[in-house]
Parts: C-alpha cells; structure tokens; sequence
C-alpha cells in the first residue's frame, strides 16, 4: 500500500480513511480506498485499547489517593518553581530535537528550527491522540519539507528510540544503585550494566555489518536499523549525540526538580534520576493521549522506593504531567493550526515491503512522468511513502 505525498501537493483525499493518497497508474483505487478503511479501523482499535489499559491503570493507582490533600497541596504550589521546571521543558525539547538531527544529518543537513518544529508537532499528537503515533508524524512532516524519502526518517526515529530506551535503562540501573533504595540490586547492577553495554555495541555492529541474506520481517527490521543509525559509524556524531541527550536529560531533571520543589518536595539527585528514568521508560510504551497511566505508573513506582508520601507523590506526578504536556501541546497546536495541518490528515500508512524496489523499477528514481502523472504534469514527481 502506497501513501503518496508529493511537491505539488494532495490530489486525493478519502476522508472516510481519514488519510491522505495520491492516485498514479500503478495504484487501484478501490483497493486502496479498502485498505486504508481497513488499516484505519486497526489504528482506531489500537488506540482504544491503550486508551482502556491506561485509564484502569490510571484507576488503579489512585484509588486510594487523599484528593483534599492533593488539592492542597497543588494550589499552594510556588509560582517561581513553576517556572523555573518550564525552562527544563523548553530544554528538553530542544536537545531532543540536536540529537535527532544529528541522526537526519546523514541524508543532508536540515535546520535547528525544521527539526524542533516536528519534535514538536509528534509531542503534540502523541499528547492529543493514543497510541504515540507522533512518532510517525514527526517524520513524515520531516520527510514531506525536506522531500526525502520518509523511510530512512522514520528509521532515525527507531534508532532514537531504541538509544533512548537503553539509555534510561542504564541511567535507572545506576540511580537505583546509587539510593540504595534496594541493597541487593547492588549486585545485579554490573550484570546489568554489561547488558546495556552488549545492546549498544550490537547496535553499532549493525551499523558496519552489510545487510543480511535472509528475508523475512527481521531482515526488513535490521535493514532500517542500519539505514536510521549510519551517523552511529561517525565518532564526532556519536559525540553530539551524547551531548545533545545528556542535554535533553539534563532539562527533564529541572522539569522535574520545579515540579517537585513547587510543593515543598527535595530529592536527591539518584532519586530525580531513577524518577526520569521510569517515567520515560514506562511513558514509551503504547498508551491513552499523552502516556496519561503510564508516566504515573513510573512516577509513582520510583518514589514510593523513597518512602515519599502517596499524596505528596501524586501532587508532585500531576503537576510534573501538567508541566511537561500542556505548554507544549499549546505551541504545537498553535504550529498545526499557522501551517493548515489537520490530525486527520496525518500521512501515517503501511508500507508492504518489496513494493518500494517494484515501484521505482517502474517509475524511475522521479516518479511517473509526461501524461501518466495524477496531477497532469510533466515534470517529475518525487514522493514520500510513509509507514507506521
């Protein structure tokens, strides 16, 4: 299945599909407009049952929380704390997005503000839809401005998931050895460490490896791991990349810091650490619009560690929560709504592999030409084909 998005804009559009396609002489449109009901359907599924999983979960959690308490103490929160975990936000944001276009930086240079502007857009959806499918979004309105190739984008944002979820790990490891909230964890903790460590060369080995001979689903998995992490065989970009994520940690510690310093609360740095970790951990996985479940699970789970009270806990995890998705789903909103941009036309689709190679065989590397072309035109059209 082919999704379509070329220079000269949207020729087709199946608003009961709730997705965007262009039309071209190998692409049978009843077929097509099927499988985009169909997929959109799973994608509909999917999300409720995030949604459902979190909010039980949510449920779960609280169900025996103090809400006078922890009403109390959200409105006694100090306004300059506040503040000061915003700029932890704002740092946040912008590192992430310097340690994704160090890994964009392999297919061509993009600027600071593109790549912010689509770290943003993705937070966006992920706070506003279920199921963190802004992930696909930010790199298809990546690969739509840069008009590239939006499979090797996506791949970057595997790899950055897949760095970012061993990161933490080993981050969570050592702050949880460090409190000693645990003291037989001590001597998992080196066991663990060489884990992360094997994982990390893995990944770089299959930076340099050639591509595998066997097909199947893992072969199509490593090859797109290999496509996302080529800037990982640069050590100047391994590097930025350290730089640029420690930034990003560095910022979600002050996130965090306000957010806790608000209602009177003061940890230790191994505590604050361990806090990120789970939080970031726990918020990856598939959830209700903006990891609403999720990220309290890891909150709350990593403080109660630190004999923390359950509504100082809460307090401190809602406004964390509040802090980290509602200014930012403001100012993506705000981008979303300047560049006409509609969630349900979010160019998210699934590609069949060998398609890709069958289609460019027959189009050439531009796309169709001359009378063939959808719009009419007889200039080349290049396109981005875009997967979940």
């Amino acid at each position: 299945m082919w999704v379509a998005v070329g220079e000269s804009g949207i020729t087709a559009d199946l608003p009961t599909a709730g997705l965007i396609i262009r039309q071209d002489r190998h692409f049978h449109t009843m077929r097509a407009r099927h499988r985009l009901r169909g997929m959109r359907r799973r994608q509909v599924r999917v999300g409720l049952a995030c949604s459902l999983l979190s909010m039980l979960l949510l449920v779960a959690l609280l169900r025996r929380t103090d809400w006078a308490a922890v009403l109390t103490l959200l409105r006694g929160a100090r306004l300059d704390w506040v503040l000061f975990g915003v700029s932890g936000l704002a740092v946040t944001v912008i590192g992430k997005a310097l340690m994704w276009r160090v890994l964009l930086a392999v297919s061509g240079p993009l600027s600071v503000w593109s790549v912010t502007r689509a770290v943003v857009l993705g937070l966006t959806v992920n706070n506003l839809l279920p199921g963190r499918i802004g992930e696909p979004f930010r790199a298809s309105v990546v690969a739509l401005e840069a008009r590239r190739d939006v499979v090797p984008v996506l791949a970057t944002v595997l790899v950055e998931i897949l760095a970012n979820g061993v990161l933490f790990v080993t981050i969570g490891i050592v702050a949880l050895a460090r409190s000693g909230s645990l003291p037989w964890f001590d001597r998992a903790a080196p066991v663990l460490l060489a884990g992360c460590l094997l994982v990390l060369l893995g990944l770089l080995l299959v930076v340099r490896r050639p591509q595998p001979e066997a097909g199947g689903r893992l072969r199509s998995l490593l090859a797109r791991v290999r496509t996302g992490s080529l800037a990982l065989g640069r050590p100047l970009a391994i590097v930025q990349i350290v730089a640029w994520g420690a930034l990003s940690i560095g910022g979600q510690l002050v996130l965090l810091t306000g957010a806790q310093r608000a209602l009177g609360l003061a940890l230790p740095l191994p505590a604050l650490a361990l806090t990120v970790a789970a939080m970031n951990l726990a918020g990856a996985l598939p959830s209700a619009p903006g990891a609403l479940g999720t990220l309290e699970l890891g909150a709350l789970g990593a403080l109660s560690l630190h004999e923390v009270p359950h509504s100082l806990a809460v307090s401190s995890t809602l406004l964390f929560h509040a802090l980290v998705t509602l200014p930012v789903t403001g100012l993506g909103i705000f981008l979303l709504a300047r560049a006409g941009m509609r969630l349900s036309n979010a160019p998210l689709a699934e590609l069949e592999p060998g398609e890709e190679a069958a289609q460019e065989a027959q189009n050439g590397p531009d796309g169709p030409q001359g009378p063939d072309r959808p719009d009419g035109l007889g200039e080349p059209d290049r396109t981005s084909r875009v997967e979940p």
